[in-house]
């Protein structure tokens, strides 16, 4: 994507930067694993590790409880309420736009152009 970015500044004359948005909640790994775990995820995306260039963490110590504070906590609550939300809307928009609803729409506007073949700027026409 860089690279992509890159061509644009030279052809356009800008300065676009692309912002990393998929970097978690800023919580190290070292703050929640063990070694037993580090190395457990370690093995079961190893092929990851090596293709993207991972560095694999060292953990030694076992780590203490990792607790967030009230205001995280509510922080953290709402992001998996709202990740929640979307995702519900996500299949309520997929389920209202499947084969089913496309076929009523379908059926609805033959029925209007059969019953009023004058109405051809009938808004109701333009869903298909």
């Amino acid at each position: 994507m860089q690279n992509l970015a890159d061509v644009i500044n030279k052809r356009a004359g800008t300065n676009i930067s692309l912002q990393r948005l998929n970097s978690g909640l800023g919580i190290k790994p070292e703050q929640v694993c063990d070694k037993e775990t580090a190395d457990l995820i370690a093995t079961t995306y190893k092929e990851d590790y090596e293709w993207f260039g991972f560095a694999a963490h060292q953990i030694n110590a076992p780590t203490a409880s990792f607790v967030l504070d009230p205001l995280q906590q509510a922080l953290l609550l709402n992001l998996r309420q709202t990740t929640e939300r979307l995702q519900i809307l996500s299949r309520a928009a997929f389920n209202r736009v499947g084969f089913r609803y496309g076929l009523n729409q379908m059926r609805k506007s033959l029925w209007i152009r059969i019953t009023n073949p004058k109405a051809k700027g009938d808004t109701r026409l333009l869903q298909w």
